[in-house]
């Protein structure tokens, strides 16, 4: 039979066995590209959450709300101060935070972030003043520092101190605006 172009059954379930190896790798490359694409997808995801999250405004944001809070104590584990005649002072300080919005944010240099805020306090609690401080990481600890000056010099190339400073001695902010000004922006 074999030579009279009538196809030898075995050949045929070979061909069978050969189209059904060929159909099952297809789909095991199939699922293979599915997994591969969906194991990319969900670390891509995880990196775009990881860089979400930024650990000098985290900082900032733990300061503010311990401010805040009342927790002067609290906010002061999270900040530097340049003598301990300034730190006692802060700590002693019945001014509380009231409201706050991140304007601004700037990287200075790897190690050095500027923040730009309104701030409303206990003292002025109609006015947001605009405050800058800084979030820099001394020796890899993220820690705030709430004036220009405090900054130490081994953070601050790049920083350019007089952008930062306050016209009036006396003032802890610039540019006060009315609440209702504020909130009708």
């Amino acid at each position: 039979m074999r030579g009279l172009g009538i196809p030898d059954p075995a050949v045929k379930k070979r061909k069978r066995e050969q189209k059904m190896g060929t159909k099952k790798r297809t789909i095991l490359c199939i699922v293979g590209i599915c997994i591969l694409v969906l194991g990319g997808s969900l670390l891509y995801r995880q990196s775009v959450v990881e860089r979400d999250t930024d650990p000098y405004q985290d900082t900032l944001i733990s300061y503010l709300e311990a401010m805040k809070a009342g927790t002067a104590d609290q906010a002061a584990k999270l900040a530097s101060f340049p003598n301990e005649d300034i730190k006692s002072a802060y700590l002693s300080s019945p001014i509380v935070i009231v409201d706050y919005e991140i304007k601004k944010s700037e990287i200075i240099n790897d190690q050095l972030r500027a923040y730009t805020l309104l701030i409303k306090d206990s003292m002025n609690p109609d006015v947001y003043r605009r405050i800058y401080y800084f979030v820099g990481t001394p020796e890899g600890q993220y820690t705030v520092y709430i004036n220009a000056e405090y900054v130490p010099d081994t953070l601050s190339e790049g920083l350019n101190k007089e952008k930062y400073s306050y016209t009036d001695e006396d003032s802890l902010g610039v540019g006060e605006i009315e609440s209702s000004d504020h909130l009708s922006k």
